[in-house]
């Protein structure tokens, strides 16, 4: 078998990463659920012709491109972290909100108001 079924699929991951990185780094609206999608046929591809094509049979060009997929899979994973906890503060800050909006005086303000930490446990930037 030749690997020209490999190479586009290596090709379509490489650009659903780009696309979900560029568009992570831009602040732009992110379709998780088209991402998934497109990852998942990629990934499944990938499974099927593992059997069929072995590490040693890589062409040149397909081991760059398996070397690239991993350091923006690295990279992507940073970027999800990021926004994972950029989300984690938004709800921790509406929690607080709401607790603020709801407090009757029973509670001790720094019960309404506690040390407002990042999801690493460092307190976070005001």
């Amino acid at each position: 078998m030749t690997s020209r079924p490999l190479t586009a699929t290596l090709m379509q991951l490489e650009a659903v990463l780009d696309e979900t990185a560029d568009a992570i780094r831009e602040k732009a609206p992110v379709d998780d659920t088209a991402i998934v999608s497109a990852k998942g046929r990629a990934l499944l591809s990938l499974a099927h012709l593992s059997g069929e094509v072995a590490s040693t049979d890589l062409s040149q060009s397909e081991q760059d491109a398996v070397r690239r997929i991993r350091e923006k899979l690295v990279t992507e994973r940073g970027l999800l972290a990021r926004r994972l906890e950029a989300s984690q503060l938004v709800v921790q800050l509406i929690g607080e909100a709401i607790l603020a909006e709801d407090w009757d005086g029973t509670y001790a303000p720094a019960a309404v108001h506690p040390v407002r930490q990042s999801p690493s446990g460092r307190p976070a930037q005001p």
